[in-house]
C-alpha cells in the first residue's frame, strides 16, 4: 500500500465514487426541495418523483460505504504543504462532516418510509423495503414528525457543506493554484481546467 505522501492524484474508483455521489446529491437536493415546496400536484407523477428521490438515497448510501472501503485501501494524497495548522483542521472536519452526513441523510429518509404508509418503488423494478434494523433501535410512528424535521435540516446542513466544499475546491485551482481540483479530476478534464486557469 502507497504511503498518502507518495500519491499523487485519486485513484480512478475515488473519482468515479466521488462525482457520481456528487451528482446524486445535486439531485437529491433539488428533488427534496421540489418534493417539499409544493410545486407538484399530488398524483402518480408525484409518487413516482417520491420514489426516484428515496431510490437515489439509497444508491448515495451505498456507494458512501463502498467508497469508504475505497479510501481504506488507497490514502488519499497528502495536503498542500502550504496549508497552516487551522487550515489543515478545517479540512478535516469539513471531509469528516460530509462522510457522516452521507450516511446519516440517507439513513434519516429511510426511517422516515420505513414508518410511513405509503411504499414505493427503488427506479421503478421493485418495493424499496424498509429499514432492516429500524424496530430494533425502538423507531415508532410517533418519532415520524421529528424524523421529518431531522431529514430537512440534515439536507440543509448538506447543502451548506457542499457549497463550502466547492468554494474550497475553487479557491485551491484559481486563487492558490495548486493541483488540490486536479487531483480529483477526471483525467479527460484536466487540460481544460488547466486551460481555464491559464486565462485569469
Amino acid at each position: 500500500m502507497h504511503r498518502a505522501a507518495d500519491v499523487e492524484s485519486y485513484a480512478p474508483a475515488q473519482k468515479f465514487l466521488h462525482w457520481t455521489t456528487a451528482a446524486l446529491v445535486l439531485a437529491l437536493l433539488i428533488s427534496g426541495w421540489t418534493l417539499t415546496s409544493g410545486l407538484l400536484s399530488p398524483g402518480q407523477a408525484l409518487d413516482s418523483f417520491f420514489g426516484v428521490h428515496k431510490s437515489m438515497g439509497i444508491v448515495v448510501l451505498i456507494l458512501t460505504l463502498w467508497r469508504l472501503s475505497v479510501r481504506a485501501a488507497h490514502p488519499a494524497p497528502a495536503l498542500p504543504a502550504t496549508l497552516r495548522p487551522w487550515e489543515i483542521a478545517v479540512v478535516g472536519l469539513v471531509h469528516g462532516l460530509l462522510y457522516v452526513l452521507l450516511i446519516l441523510q440517507p439513513l434519516s429518509g429511510w426511517m422516515v418510509y420505513t414508518l410511513s404508509t405509503h411504499k414505493s418503488l427503488f427506479f421503478g423494478l421493485f418495493r424499496i423495503p424498509d429499514l432492516p434494523f429500524a424496530a430494533d433501535l425502538g423507531i415508532t410512528a410517533g418519532q415520524l414528525p421529528f424524523l421529518e424535521e431531522l431529514h430537512g435540516t440534515l439536507a440543509g446542513i448538506l447543502a451548506v457543506t457542499v457549497l463550502l466544499h466547492i468554494g474550497a475546491a475553487f479557491k485551491h485551482h484559481f486563487v492558490v493554484r495548486d493541483d488540490v481540483l486536479l487531483r480529483m479530476s477526471p483525467a479527460r478534464l484536466v487540460p481544460f481546467l488547466q486551460a481555464l486557469r491559464a486565462k485569469r
